[in-house]
């Protein structure tokens, strides 16, 4: 939950509060809390196959596009879109959605035996979080700049 829960939601929530003491604070813990996270995710963008979040997928990549939203990740944001889009394909490029574009509980099909008994079918929605990248306009450089190579 440290990716797409703690430092994600307490950076969102500092946003919208207002309060800008509040907003460094959190600002610094996700900038310090990324290079951390970027070891563990492969260069297929699968996350370590570890721990109780595995139905949420993608959610994991979410904090890659807040710094870049935040201007807080010590790499381009070029960067950050590639890592996203990599997270983000390396499940749906295996399984991780029924046909009618869904997502499955699991981790690249449908796997309930690895959804909490407290997550329920939507739980695989966490995964929404990854849309955060869509708070960036057309001329940001998440989206307009070219990845380093």
């Amino acid at each position: 939950y440290n990716a797409f829960q703690l430092h994600y939601l307490r950076a969102i929530l500092a946003q919208l509060d207002g309060d800008e003491a509040a907003r460094a604070v959190q600002r610094g813990r996700l900038a310090r809390f990324l290079p951390g996270l970027r070891a563990l995710i492969d260069a297929e963008g699968r996350p370590v196959y570890v721990g109780r979040s595995l139905p949420y997928r993608f959610a994991i990549g979410a904090p890659f596009a807040l710094g870049a939203l935040l201007d807080v990740d010590d790499e381009p944001p070029a960067r950050a879109r590639q890592r996203l889009s990599a997270v983000v394909g390396a499940f749906l490029g295996r399984g991780a959605r029924h046909a009618d574009g869904t997502l499955r509980r699991g981790w690249f099909g449908e796997q309930v035996s690895l959804a909490q008994d407290y997550s329920g079918p939507a739980a695989a929605y966490f995964a929404g979080r990854a849309g955060v990248c869509l708070l960036m306009g057309p001329d940001h450089p998440f989206w307009a700049s070219d990845a380093p190579a």
